[in-house]
C-alpha cells in the first residue's frame, strides 16, 4: 500500500472515530430522539460544548481517546444539570399543587372532610397526579353529582321496598278478610236439623225453603 493510500485510510478512520464520538454524544443526550418535549432536557451551553468538541477533533488538536474522555465529562455535566432541573421542576409542581388545594379549601371549606371524600383528596395529592384549579373544580362537581345520584338511587330503592311491603300487607289483609267471610258464610249456611225445621214458623220455612230443599237433595239434613 502506498504512503498516500495509508494516509487516506488513516484520515478515514479518524473521521469515522470522530463521527462515532459525535453520534454517541447525541444519542446519550437524546439529541437524535424523535420525541420532543416543550422544555429541552439539554441546556444550550452543553450543546455549545458539543460543537466545540467537534471543532477540536476536526482540527486534530486532540486524538479520539482524548475526545472520548471529554465527551464523558460533558455527558456527566449534562446529566447532573438534568437531575437538578428535574428536582427543581418537581419542587415547583408540588408548591403549585399545594396552592391549588389551599385556594379550593378557602372557597369550599370542609369539602373533602365528608366521609369518603378524604380518599379522593389523598389520591389527587399523590405525586403521579397533576391537577390545576379548573380540573379540581370539575372533579368536585363530579363528586357531588355522583353522591347525589347515589342518594337518589338509595331513596328509590327504599321507596320500592316500602311499596312492596305495603302491597304484601294489603294482600295479607285481603286473604284474612276472605278467610273470615268464607268461615262466616259456612257458619250461616250450616245444614238445618229436623228439629230446627220443625220449630220454624210458616214465614221462616218459606224464607229458607230453597236452602232446605238443596240441603235435602245433598243429604245434609239429619
Amino acid at each position: 500500500m502506498s504512503e498516500n493510500q495509508q494516509e487516506t485510510t488513516s484520515q478515514a478512520e479518524q473521521q469515522a472515530e470522530k463521527q462515532d464520538i459525535q453520534s454517541k454524544f447525541e444519542d446519550k443526550l437524546g439529541l437524535n430522539s424523535e420525541k420532543t418535549t416543550q422544555k429541552s432536557l439539554i441546556p444550550e451551553e452543553f450543546k455549545k460544548n458539543l460543537n466545540n468538541l467537534q471543532i477540536v477533533l476536526n482540527s486534530g488538536l486532540i486524538n479520539p481517546l482524548q475526545g472520548q474522555n471529554l465527551l464523558n465529562h460533558i455527558i456527566q455535566e449534562a446529566l447532573n444539570m438534568n437531575v437538578q432541573n428535574t428536582q427543581e421542576d418537581l419542587t415547583t409542581q408540588i408548591s403549585d399543587k399545594n396552592t391549588v388545594f389551599e385556594e379550593f379549601a378557602k372557597k369550599n371549606p370542609n369539602f373533602f372532610n365528608i366521609g369518603g371524600r378524604s380518599e379522593i383528596l389523598n389520591y389527587l395529592k399523590s405525586d403521579n397526579i397533576s391537577v390545576d384549579k379548573d380540573e379540581l373544580s370539575k372533579i368536585s362537581k363530579i363528586v357531588e353529582a355522583v353522591e347525589a345520584s347515589a342518594i337518589e338511587r338509595y331513596l328509590q330503592k327504599v321507596a320500592h321496598e316500602q311499596n312492596l311491603e305495603k302491597a304484601n300487607l294489603q294482600a295479607k289483609q285481603k286473604l284474612q278478610a276472605n278467610a273470615q267471610n268464607t268461615k262466616s258464610e259456612c257458619k250461616n249456611f250450616s245444614p238445618f236439623t229436623r228439629e230446627q225445621i220443625g220449630k220454624m214458623t210458616s214465614a221462616e220455612y218459606l224464607k229458607n225453603e230453597p236452602l232446605i230443599m238443596e240441603q235435602l237433595k245433598k243429604g245434609l239434613i239429619k
